[in-house]
């Protein structure tokens, strides 16, 4: 029996939950972190306009990806910072680790912004007047929904643990 730790449990709950969504999770052991990358795709149709990327390359494809990213860290053994590199950076405790009922909360607003997202995306190849796209994560919202989580009894208050090397 695998034990459960951080990396299995990321694992399990996006291959339950995420089956709309392409997904790989990496741990970079000596940076002391966890990423979840992510992609949306989007179909261009033949007479949108002309779609480039963050760096001004212009899709060449029939279909766009757009990529991102979480990254769990442990910010006393970790050099990561909240950047535009990231969706969202998640710190945790490299001895305990993050609360059951925190990454439920957490895995649960991903969805709803990938989905959301997902829909903007769509919008975005489809409609000139936009004219840029990113996925949306607001700091305030995922808070009061951990709050009101928390509220609730079914809030797991159970560590899941850093795997060990």
């Amino acid at each position: 029996m695998v034990k459960l730790d951080l990396l299995t449990y990321l694992d399990e709950k996006m291959k339950e939950q995420f089956h709309d969504v392409e997904w790989t999770i990496e741990w970079y052991k000596k940076e002391k972190n966890i990423t979840l990358y992510f992609s949306l795709f989007a179909e261009i149709s033949d007479d949108a306009a002309e779609i480039a990327d963050i760096e001004g390359t212009i899709a060449e494809n029939e279909v766009i990806e757009f990529e991102d990213s979480l990254v769990f860290f442990d910010p006393e053994k970790s050099k990561i910072e909240a950047t535009e590199d990231y969706l969202q950076v998640i710190p945790f405790s490299l001895k305990k680790g993050l609360e059951i009922g925190y990454l439920e909360t957490l895995l649960a607003y991903l969805k709803d912004v990938l989905d959301e997202g997902q829909s903007d995306l769509l919008d975005f190849v489809t409609n000139p007047d936009i004219e840029e796209f990113e996925l949306n994560w607001d700091d305030a919202s995922f808070e009061a929904r951990l709050a009101q989580a928390k509220l609730e009894t079914k809030y797991d208050q159970t560590f899941i643990p850093y795997p060990k090397f």
